[in-house]
């Protein structure tokens, strides 16, 4: 769930890798089941940090930059509205590009 909270963009299917890591805890004629419960949490999950103020991180204090400084330290500054880095750093951002689905 901190993965989803914190590198939401990178994380293309959060359902389906948690219930990888439950699954075996759990009977084959409930998996089904749990599947549904496990999406169904992660979509009110994802609804939820969609409405939060997107100036402000789930502690609520302002975001900082994803990049780390030429010391190793973490970058400080303000990222652009809607993006992750601050303008030093918006080389990094990868495009969303709409990834073609091989048939």
């Amino acid at each position: 769930m901190e993965r989803l909270a914190v590198d939401r963009r990178y994380f293309a299917r959060p359902a389906r890798s948690l219930f990888s890591e439950v699954r075996m805890h759990f009977p084959i004629s409930d998996q089904i089941y749990v599947y549904k419960v496990i999406d169904r949490n992660i979509n009110l999950a994802i609804d939820y940090l969609e409405r939060m103020p997107a100036e402000l991180g789930l502690d609520g204090l302002p975001r900082h930059c994803r990049a780390s400084t030429r010391k190793g330290t973490p970058c400080q500054r303000e990222p652009l509205p809607g993006r992750d880095y601050c303008p030093s750093h918006k080389h990094l951002e990868e495009p969303l590009e709409a990834t073609p689905i091989a048939a």
